[in-house]
């Protein structure tokens, strides 16, 4: 029996009336269940995607931004601005260029050579993992040249990060210029002009043009950036819908492969993933330039991982709705343009002339030129940081180390767009294909064993980002970007010596960096006075004076 009040008593007598409790509305009961039932949603699709991106942690973030004394004031760059940036790299001169020459890449050709595609895929979503991971530990600008010289010392991290550069500036301005290249193949379309000097001239011009639009503030580069990703995203999102919305099975039949030549077949699809690799890669872009973002240990990752995530979605989809609509075998299909040598970079000029009618394949191929200009003009903004930074550290020759007075890396630059505007002028294929040899080399394996290297030498560290599923990633990129490497042409199997051409050049970069080291009196020409900086970033005395002090 409850207990009353007695203060409350009536004066009739009569006990006070308690009022009943009032029965809760319906629609708030359903509201706040939906609450509950939102948030614990919220909580797995969190946790889901920790597990498959990785996970934060922003207390490790925070001890590591105490130690950092960068200025957060010069970072300009948002998630989204990364993003779109990522972005325009990997669609500008992917798909829209790359679709006849993968499928006719593999022997035999067909369809099947999207086995490849999707080698190239896999392995590039695990490397983004190795980029992001190392992004948020090491955010400056630079990239690689960054973390190999973090990860793997002051000697051999440093002769790592000399050849990664070292291959920079020719592979940079070369894969510049391919882009610029295929612009003006896209225009021959509308003029009907297929001579080497057409091509030439308009691509040294688009050249010229981007150069004068980089050679600005920096403030001003992450809008032009979102305003460039819109017309391209709206450009392959007609792709998409317009393919699959006329579709013919028959376009993706493949011919059965004789047992005789499976092995064939198997080594030709190194061939298809590099030009899964030329297409998917992009997606660290924004590594290059970490300096410039904002929040970089949480915005690098993710920008990285989700692009290459989303994006490898996208280019599937994309190439299987131009080929359910256009035909790839026999006289009018695509692979014959390419034996043929002629119509195949401008693919979608002829997707949409065959759907439409050649007005419109006008003017889609200029917003094809309008995106391929967008790619173009996010990969000179990040290759002429990479030399900059270098060279500031006293990593790299002096001249890229000049600043202009507004802040950005003007001689770099400059440098940059100057042999992006002479290799306009030269037959870019089999320079371009030996080139991805060294980038193979010298950034994407030599990350992974950067990161392996850490991550043995600082097993307790408390990481800002950390991979799923470590080192499960690490060794599925290995063995696939290991696979696209020893498939190579080479001339042990009587294709033209891109393998051997690469490694030559790796070798050259080797006598360089002995010739810079010697110049500057490093290692492995170390003097007793010379001063190293170790993995983590401070000055100590070299080991020359450590041992005869320690001997005193």
């Amino acid at each position: 029996m409850s207990a009353v009040n007695t203060n409350e008593i009536q004066l009739d007598g009569t006990n006070p009336v308690v009022p009943s409790p009032q029965p809760q509305n319906p629609k708030h009961v359903k509201r706040n269940s939906l609450s509950i039932r939102s948030q614990e949603m919220y909580h797995l699709i969190r946790r889901s995607s920790e597990n498959l991106l990785g996970k934060f942690d922003a207390g490790a973030a925070s001890e590591l931004d105490m130690l950092d004394s960068s200025d957060e004031d010069e970072s300009t760059f948002t998630l989204m601005q990364a993003i779109a940036l990522n972005t325009l790299m990997m669609f500008g001169t992917g798909p829209f260029i790359t679709i006849p020459l993968c499928i006719a890449s593999t022997n035999p050709p067909g369809p099947y050579a999207l086995i490849g595609y999707a080698v190239a895929g896999l392995a590039c979503i695990c490397d983004s993992f190795v980029w992001a991971e190392l992004g948020s530990l090491f955010p400056k600008s630079g990239g690689s040249y960054v973390y190999l010289e973090k990860c793997l010392g002051p000697k051999w991290g440093r002769l790592m990060s000399f050849l990664f550069l070292w291959q920079l500036l020719i592979t940079g301005p070369m894969e510049i210029a391919s882009g610029f290249i295929a612009i003006a193949q896209y225009i021959s379309y509308i003029t009907q002009i297929d001579t080497f000097a057409h091509h030439s001239l308009i691509a040294f011009g688009f050249s010229v043009t981007c150069i004068i639009l980089l050679y600005r503030d920096m403030k001003d580069v992450g809008s032009t950036t979102v305003i460039l990703w819109i017309g391209m995203c709206g450009a392959i999102l007609f792709t998409i819908i317009s393919g699959f919305s006329q579709t013919d099975a028959a376009n993706l039949e493949q011919p059965a492969i004789k047992p005789e030549k499976l092995m064939s077949f198997i080594w030709s699809l190194g061939s298809a993933a590099r030009f899964g690799i030329y297409d998917f890669t992009g997606y660290y872009d924004v590594n290059f330039i970490g300096k410039e973002v904002k929040n970089p240990r949480r915005t690098i990752p993710i920008a990285g991982v989700v692009t290459c995530l989303v994006v490898c979605v996208i280019y599937f989809l994309t190439y299987l709705s131009v080929m359910a609509y256009l035909p790839w075998d026999g006289p009018d299909g695509f692979v014959a343009m390419v034996t043929e040598g002629s119509g195949a970079t401008y693919i979608m000029s002829i997707f949409c002339e065959r759907m439409f009618n050649r007005g419109f394949a006008i003017f889609f191929t200029l917003v094809v030129v309008y995106c391929i200009y967008g790619s173009c003009f996010s990969l000179m903004l990040g290759f002429a940081q990479i030399p900059w930074a270098a060279a500031k550290n006293g990593m790299f020759f002096e001249f890229f180390a000049h600043q202009h007075e507004s802040g950005f890396a003007d001689y770099s630059l400059l440098f940059m767009g100057f042999f992006t505007c002479v290799f306009c002028f030269v037959d870019l294929g089999l320079v371009i294909e030996g080139m991805m040899i060294t980038n193979l080399a010298t950034m994407f394996l030599a990350n992974s064993v950067a990161l392996v290297v850490h991550r043995y030498n600082n097993p307790d560290l408390n990481r800002p980002y950390t991979m799923p599923l470590y080192p499960l990633p690490v060794i599925i990129q290995m063995i696939m970007f290991g696979f696209v490497f020893i498939t190579s042409p080479s001339i042990m199997f009587g294709d033209a010596p891109l393998l051997e051409f690469g490694l030559g050049f790796i070798l050259l970069g080797v006598v360089a960096f002995l010739i810079f080291a010697k110049k500057k009196n490093e290692w492995p020409f170390l003097s007793e006075e010379t001063e190293v900086e170790n993995s983590t970033g401070l000055t100590v005395s070299s080991p020359l004076k450590v041992v005869e002090e320690s001997e005193k």
